[in-house]
């Protein structure tokens, strides 16, 4: 019982430095059948990182076996051994502690294994402003260049994504692995673009989406942000019937909310 009670109170104390990989949040969001007959996926996930106090590193053993765990339970065709990964990530160099699992990251690729693939750097910071404080002639006006009202460049952003999906250049599968720490909030802006942009998806059901997996709302911020490339989509690419202006009103739970998987 007093080995027990000391377990315990360990865990109690050790659980805030503790960074274990989150399998749940890792969610397939689109992939791709090459030419070449290689698949690309895009990933949606957390902080890819396990360890514990300063003890930390990237979980790529812990993240492979998730990956094929789910796409099996999806029937997503995915190679066991034959894939390389673009670590996709959105946390902010400004940030103390995003700033080292920066390093671990970066670190990872550039020099302990650069055979599994690149890390690149987005960091997301949404949007300042909700697009409500506006009427829509202004929004029509302001979303022509994106960056003036969003931090985020995401109409470059899903530009980018969409050519490394489609990259046939190499002799590997690629994954394609954006997140943030909890994968819920910058995730979930750069995620519920990507539906919007690429699965004809409304802004409800994509924000939807989002709150599905974070069994949350996603931040304020990052959620303004996605309202205004909604607009984007509407006024610049002449999308209709987006429903920018309409907002998930309840936590959903239909499972066509995810057709990928």
């Amino acid at each position: 019982m007093k080995t027990l009670a000391v377990c315990l109170l360990l865990a109690l104390c050790l659980s805030p430095a503790l960074a274990v990989f989150d399998p749940v949040m890792l969610h397939f969001v689109d992939h791709y059948k090459r030419p070449s007959g290689h698949y690309n996926y895009i990933v949606r996930g957390a902080l890819p990182l396990g360890g514990i106090f300063h003890w930390l590193a990237f979980d790529w053993n812990f993240i492979k076996d998730t990956l094929i765990l789910k796409a099996a339970e999806h029937k997503i065709p995915f190679p066991e051994h034959n894939y390389q990964m673009t670590d996709v990530c959105l946390l902010q160099p400004e940030n103390p502690r995003n700033l080292e699992h920066i390093k671990i990251e970066k670190k990872y690729f550039e020099h302990e294994r650069p055979d599994h693939g690149r890390f690149v750097l987005w960091p997301t910071r949404g949007s300042k402003h909700s697009p409500t404080e506006y009427t829509h002639e202004q929004i029509a006006t302001m979303v022509q260049n994106f960056t003036d009202v969003s931090r985020d460049d995401i109409p470059w952003r899903m530009a980018q994504l969409d050519a490394m999906l489609h990259d046939d250049s190499t002799n590997r599968s690629q994954v394609i692995y954006f997140h943030c720490e909890a994968g819920k909030d910058r995730t979930g802006e750069t995620g519920g673009s990507y539906y919007m942009k690429f699965k004809g998806e409304t802004f409800t059901r994509a924000m939807a989406k989002d709150i599905k997996i974070a069994d949350r709302p996603i931040g304020t911020h990052n959620g303004y942000a996605m309202q205004w490339y909604c607009y984007y989509l509407q006024h610049v690419e002449g999308r209709q019937g987006l429903q920018c202006d309409k907002w998930p009103e309840v936590f959903p739970t239909p499972k066509d909310f995810f057709p990928e998987e």
